[in-house]
């Protein structure tokens, strides 16, 4: 396949046009808007649809005068958007609209389009590729992991100190009002896991003991309120590890604890390579936006933005400034990734073909224990088929991005 031809550079997103109606641009539209109207108009002694124009005019002369003008304005501000030749991807807002004293209408309008650009020359970029080795502290960490899980707490008759567990009751009261009950909730007794005030209230005390611990809160109206919760110790608690021995591998399939240890290994392996290539794909994408320093489209950040919080599962804007800030720039990032690599299939001509679309649908329907043909028709009625092919796109310019840039692999 051939290369598509490329649009002329313009690291620009924003774009304001001026648009001018004539009177006579709304006078040819009246004729059309006024049948749409007699479709629907009841005009007595007639039957729906078939009222003389002249009779349906003058029971809706102001609104067929304002819809035309709609619809004139529309049509030319389109228009002159389709000649601009450029890929909008926002809406179009009417920024201005005045009438002229020879009856005609301006309007000015603002919208958001995509930048173009050429890429700077990859085999002048250099990136270093990080990966982590795997050390016998990090195995040992995770096994120590797999031993928690299978932890048993035994009661002890000792007070509460530092590296005990408490089982607890505890109720939340907000100016007095109960917000909250929780049973049998398990705490872990350590000073630098938990409120520093609150781990000196527990230390020394004992089964059947009470604990208060009170803070003032600040509310979404700006004003405070004070949270007291209350503790109830239930049982002071000991954790009893799991021996480390070749029996304790078994009970996680395994033929013993080096297997054991071989298979963490692996996993940690396969995990520090992934990371360290994600790391690359985004310290690429850094770079090669350095470079050229296009505007990114406000719209497409707000877009993206949106969809990282509901991927977050936050249905609103978090509270804390500093995470609101920390996702709006994940949301850039994003935007910068697609748009570059958009545009370096475009430059190239990449596309993925129907083979390969099906193949991957075959390998996601696996994943998700479907039928090929099952997960394809749940694709299309979701509309979701040609953003899977972008995916696909995407992914495919940036492997072919991987092989131009100068890659440095460092074992840290």
């Amino acid at each position: 396949m051939g290369k598509k031809i490329i649009k002329a550079p313009n690291l620009k997103s924003k774009r304001e046009i001026t648009v001018v109606v004539l009177p006579e641009d709304v006078e040819k539209l009246k004729e059309e808007v006024a049948k749409e109207y007699r479709k629907k108009a009841k005009v007595k002694g007639f039957r729906p649809g078939k009222a003389p124009l002249s009779v349906v005019y003058k029971l809706y002369e102001k609104e067929i005068e304002e819809d035309a003008r709609e619809e004139a304005i529309r049509r030319k501000v389109l228009e002159e958007v389709e000649n601009t030749k450029e890929e909008v991807v926002s809406q179009i807002y009417i920024k201005e609209q005045k009438e002229r004293e020879d009856g005609s209408i301006e309007v000015k309008c603002e919208f958001d389009v995509m930048p173009t650009f050429d890429m700077p020359n990859l085999s002048q970029i250099k990136i270093e590729k990080k990966i982590k080795k795997v050390l016998e502290s990090d195995i040992d960490e995770e096994i120590e992991k797999l031993r928690k899980q299978f932890a048993k707490y035994i009661p002890v008759e000792e007070k509460a100190q530092e590296g005990l567990y408490l089982l607890v009751n505890y109720e939340d009261r907000l100016d007095g009002k109960l917000i909250k009950k929780q049973e049998k909730g398990l705490l872990h007794l350590k000073w630098d896991e938990m409120n520093p005030e609150l781990f000196e209230l527990f230390v020394d005390k004992g089964k059947g003991d009470t604990v208060v611990f009170e803070q003032e809160v600040d509310l979404k109206d700006g004003k405070t309120a004070k949270l007291v919760r209350k503790y109830e110790i239930v049982e002071v608690l000991k954790e009893e590890l799991p021996e480390l021995n070749d029996e304790f591998a078994k009970t996680l399939e395994f033929e013993n604890l080096e297997k054991l240890r071989e298979e963490i290994a692996e996993r940690l392996r396969k995990a520090n390579e992934s990371k360290a290539e994600d790391d690359l794909e985004w310290a690429i994408i850094k770079e090669i936006y350095e470079r050229i320093n296009f505007e990114l489209p406000e719209s497409m950040v707000r877009n993206s933005y949106v969809f990282t919080l509901r991927s977050m599962g936050y249905e609103k804007e978090p509270e804390d400034e500093n995470l609101r800030q920390a996702i709006y720039k994940l949301a850039e990032d994003l935007v910068k990734r697609e748009i570059i690599l958009d545009r370096f299939a475009d430059i190239e001509g990449l596309e993925i073909t129907d083979e390969e679309l099906a193949e991957e649908i075959e390998k996601r329907a696996k994943e998700y224990n479907m039928s090929k043909e099952k997960y394809e028709r749940e694709l299309k009625k979701r509309g979701e088929l040609e953003g899977l092919r972008n995916v696909l796109r995407r992914r495919k310019a940036m492997d072919a991005i991987k092989k131009l840039v100068n890659v440095e692999v460092i074992l840290e």
